[in-house]
């Protein structure tokens, strides 16, 4: 549970004791657990932008050496590339969709089929790809989606106007007028 007062951000964790937080950053991702207890259900935030993305790890059976190999027609591509000193590949897929899918982003057995469908009767390497995904160790899948919200902070200081930071020399937080979001590319970048 996250709740904010003015003395600072309440933090409830499913194993841990309870902290206060000056400041409570939530950077996990399209289905955000700190987005979803501190605004609510993402339903009201997500748009759905027309397509899906899929990755995973399958053996470089073509022996790429550095290559990255593309099969691509209107709407659909898959794609293989080597991961340096593993002597694996990725598969990746990136398909366009009118319609969402209706399905958990939880069940991983779900989101394989749905790509597996997806890419049934396709040409190349492609029907090779999917057969690798019950022995895959890693597997990524999701709608490509956008999170749009009317304000990111919650509790004491908050504006309610959108407001963007951008860090000054030293990597630190400043208001830089109007925007979408709040951004420390400092930090995002990993390099602080």
């Amino acid at each position: 549970m996250v709740r904010g007062g003015d003395q600072g951000v309440d933090v409830t964790f499913e194993h841990g004791a309870p902290r206060r937080f000056g400041l409570v950053i939530g950077a996990d991702g399209l289905h955000s657990t700190v987005r979803r207890l501190t605004f609510g259900d993402e339903s009201q935030f997500r748009r759905y932008i027309g397509g899906y993305l899929s990755v995973f790890t399958v053996p470089d059976h073509l022996g790429m050496h550095g290559r990255m190999l593309i099969y691509n027609r209107p709407g659909k591509v898959a794609a293989m590339y080597p991961v340096h000193q593993t002597g694996q590949a990725r598969a990746g897929f990136l398909f366009r969709r009118a319609e969402e899918f209706d399905y958990d982003h939880r069940d991983l057995e779900q989101q394989k089929r749905l790509l597996r469908e997806s890419y049934a009767g396709e040409q190349w390497q492609v029907p090779r790809l999917p057969a690798e995904l019950d022995s895959t160790p890693d597997f990524y899948f999701d709608s490509i989606s956008q999170i749009l919200m009317g304000h990111l902070v919650k509790g004491a200081g908050q504006s309610g106007r959108r407001r963007r930071l951008l860090p000054r020399s030293g990597g630190r937080w400043r208001h830089h007028g109007r925007g979408r979001r709040w951004v420390c590319p400092h930090v995002t970048a990993g390099s602080g």
